[in-house]
């Protein structure tokens, strides 16, 4: 998912951790689609056809945030805009607010960002019934252009799906009856020797390129089961595990 600003690269070597973001994902009906899709959009809207403006032009856009503890608007600016300086900006966005260096938790705002930060990501599509949880908020419909932190996570109903990108512009599909959380990760010494995809429970289908090996790189694992997916001759990597609740793979 990392290594170039196409989500459809397999770059050997790497982790499959974005922007060092890992993912506990439970009662999956399709998992995620990262190398370059785990799966198929369930019943694309006109918001999912829609990509993320920053993706192409890395333009400044209109974001929804949540703030946490601590946070100002000068240093939301910062984190998003990279420019302390454009806080009023922000300001401008919520006049609602009186005090630009008491922003209280919980509180959502309008900000602008031309960036994400590592441990972030952006809503960039919705299909359908999609639901956030972005801390301290309790789960409630999600918007397009949410901006997710650490731990916060996501939801998706029966023919709905959504996708994440993050830091590298890698995008994260989200299949119908998936439930995902971001986790920070810290920064790992030197390069992993594979990529890694635990599955708690559901399904996942991968499906990817790798210009490397025959083998691949990928490993995935389920329980105490490993499986290595083999690259066909045409470079392609395609697989499916699932992990019922049952037991077993």
């Amino acid at each position: 998912m990392t290594g170039s600003n196409s989500p459809g690269t397999l770059s050997p070597g790497r982790r499959f951790l974005p922007s060092r973001l890992a993912f506990y994902t439970f009662c999956l009906a399709g998992l995620l689609a990262a190398l370059p899709a785990l799966a198929q959009a369930a019943s694309p809207s006109k918001a999912e056809a829609e990509d993320a403006a920053f993706l192409q032009d890395n333009a400044t856009i209109e974001g929804w945030y949540v703030v946490r503890a601590g946070d100002t608007l000068r240093g939301i600016s910062i984190r998003y805009l990279g420019e302390e300086s454009r806080w009023e900006e922000n300001w401008r966005l919520n006049p609602w607010i009186a005090d630009p260096d008491r922003l209280k938790p919980g509180q959502r705002i309008r900000i602008l960002f031309r960036r994400l930060p590592e441990d972030g990501a952006l809503l960039a599509k919705i299909s359908n019934v999609v639901e956030g949880q972005q801390l301290p908020l309790p789960w409630e419909n999600s918007r397009l252009y949410d901006l997710l932190r650490s731990r916060d996570g996501l939801r998706t109903a029966k023919r709905s799906s959504a996708a994440l990108v993050f830091a590298d512009r890698s995008e994260l599909k989200v299949t119908e009856e998936s439930l995902v959380f971001l986790e920070q990760q810290p920064a790992a010494e030197g390069r992993a020797s594979r990529d890694v995809i635990d599955i708690e429970l559901g399904q996942a289908d991968l499906e990817g390129r790798s210009e490397k090996a025959k083998r691949g790189d990928i490993e995935i694992v389920l329980g105490g089961v490993k499986a290595k997916p083999r690259t066909g001759a045409d470079g392609q990597v395609r697989a499916r595990a699932r992990r019922p609740t049952s037991g077993g793979a």
